[in-house]
């Protein structure tokens, strides 16, 4: 297995990088993603901006649409195709979108009428253990009790919560703390129950239950990632803890100290989610991020840094003199700079994925895109990202089919695991 492994390496390099980047480890997912999401913030300021209070409940459909078209492309993946990795990649996906990544329910519950607000929360909670209960299914993975229960639960608490903090039922801060213990609760029973459930039927064996061990650690480590980031959200739209210095501050330690670099991306996330909430302050932070994953770059961390770096270069040059509101659109030459340095970045690496950010930062610049306006420019990136998710499908499935007799030379004793 060994020689053919080395032999196939050298006849057919072109065969060997566009199974590893298209087949197995498609970036056009990502893109994807990204697109969606952007295009979910663009569409609801968009709305509000135009009075259309009950509109934000469009963006929040449409992100329902796509994760049913993400467990709709991995149960293909699965069933169809036999492409184990993809599949995965696309669940997980499918579970970053799960718990509202947009934050958009606390506005819908805040900002509508109290029966259509508690109407969409019902039922967005109601779905989001049939939407687990799928993702598994479509991976041919075990359900259990506690794989329906888990994803309700912390659905229920982000529904919730600002509805209790905004009824005055206790005092703000009592209440806080009250949904803060739920939290610590929650995260406990997941992380610490969830991956070593046993499965209740006979067929997770093997690679099968090593795939849905995984899939059920990154859903647990989901659930209680997203809980907190509400839980720190509904701290400032109520104003119950003068909390946003403390977090910033522990932030950019993490990610200036944290040998791991998980830990480190982890950190740039929670700067990215929880750093609007002051606006004026979010540019310059995230570009004293930028200057910190630059230096981690210089002192021996990989290129996945240096990438990072010039992304939230542009963010931060983006949103600095930022005053709230919709999303500012960047400078073009702001833009030029950023996509240069991924274009100078994929050459001199060799390495196309640097490229990947580079479709959302042109789509957000004031040029040509200023013309459409953030409800266009919305309509646009959601389109984009599902359009590029039925091309990344496509592309999973013809060169899967066009180099399946080498992947199964090459890659027969290689687990289906991601």
């Amino acid at each position: 297995m060994e020689y053919l492994v080395e032999r196939n390496a050298k006849t057919f390099p072109l065969k060997e990088t566009l199974y590893d980047w298209f087949v197995r480890y498609n970036p056009l997912y990502f893109a994807s993603a990204m697109l969606v999401l952007a295009g979910a913030w663009q569409l609801s300021r968009g709305l509000a901006e135009a009075g259309a209070i009950n509109g934000r409940i469009i963006p929040l459909g449409l992100l329902e649409a796509y994760q049913f078209a993400l467990i709709a492309s991995a149960a293909l993946m699965v069933h169809r195709a036999r492409q184990v990795r993809p599949a995965v990649i696309l669940g997980i996906f499918q579970i970053l979108f799960l718990l509202d990544p947009t934050h958009e329910l606390a506005r819908i519950a805040l900002q509508t009428s109290r029966p259509v607000g508690m109407t969409v929360l019902f039922l967005w909670a109601a779905g989001v253990p049939v939407l687990s209960v799928l993702l598994l299914r479509a991976l041919k993975l075990c359900v259990t009790a506690e794989t329906i229960l888990a994803p309700f639960a912390a659905a229920a608490g982000i529904a919730a919560g600002p509805i209790l903090l905004d009824e005055n039922l206790l005092r703000p801060e009592v209440m806080f703390l009250l949904l803060t213990a739920y939290g610590c609760a929650l995260s406990a029973w997941m992380v610490r129950r969830l991956p070593r459930l046993e499965p209740s039927e006979g067929r997770c064996l093997g690679w099968a239950r090593t795939v849905r061990d995984r899939v059920i650690r990154a859903m647990a480590l989901a659930w209680v990632f997203s809980y907190f980031i509400h839980l720190v959200s509904w701290s400032f739209i109520f104003d119950v803890f003068p909390a946003y210095g403390i977090l910033m501050l522990a932030a950019l330690t993490v990610l200036a100290a944290a040998r791991a670099e998980a830990s480190a991306w982890c950190a740039v996330a929670a700067i990215l989610f929880v750093g609007g909430a002051r606006p004026g302050a979010f540019g310059p932070v995230v570009l004293t991020a930028a200057a910190v994953l630059m230096i981690r770059y210089l002192t021996g961390s990989n290129r996945r840094v240096l990438v990072g770096a010039a992304v939230l270069g542009w963010f931060g040059g983006a949103f600095c003199g930022w005053t709230g509101g919709g999303f500012p659109l960047a400078p073009l030459l702001l833009t030029a700079a950023a996509v240069g340095a991924l274009v100078i970045l994929a050459v001199r690496f060799r390495w196309p994925a640097a490229l990947l950010p580079a479709a959302p930062l042109l789509m957000l610049t004031r040029w040509p895109s200023a013309r459409l306006g953030q409800t266009g420019r919305g309509i646009l990136l959601f389109a984009s990202g599902f359009l590029l998710l039925a091309v990344g499908l496509i592309v999973n499935l013809w060169l899967g089919k066009r180099l399946k007799e080498r992947a199964v030379s090459s890659y027969e004793d290689a687990p289906p695991s991601p």
